[in-house]
């Protein structure tokens, strides 16, 4: 999981909502992962979700859905911080608040 976020071009007067899909590719949508506003430019995808080569954002107007959605390419990844440091600030005994650094 994590967000998608894109910028809007052209005229949107028409545009009442975003779909955002998976894709395997092309373009395509093979599984709807949620809809937002327009005026909301970004979607949290959810944890858990299945890979996919591709996330697709379509627009939808009062008529219909976009004909292709625009796509980004997904790169799952995996990292890993040296010499992490962490200030607790909180004085509350039994929770934690801070910045963490690395």
């Amino acid at each position: 999981g994590g967000p998608v976020a894109w910028s809007p071009r052209g005229d949107l007067i028409l545009v009442v909502q975003y779909l955002i899909y998976r894709s395997e590719g092309g373009g395509l949508p093979s599984y709807l992962l949620g809809q937002v506003a327009v005026g909301t430019n970004s979607f949290d995808i959810p944890a858990g979700t299945p890979i996919a080569p591709e996330i697709a954002v379509f627009t939808v107007s009062q008529f219909s859905m976009q004909g292709s959605g625009s796509t980004v390419a997904i790169s799952d990844t995996d990292k890993s911080a040296t010499a992490v440091f962490f200030g607790d600030i909180d004085v509350v005994n039994g929770e934690i608040g801070g910045g963490v650094g690395w």
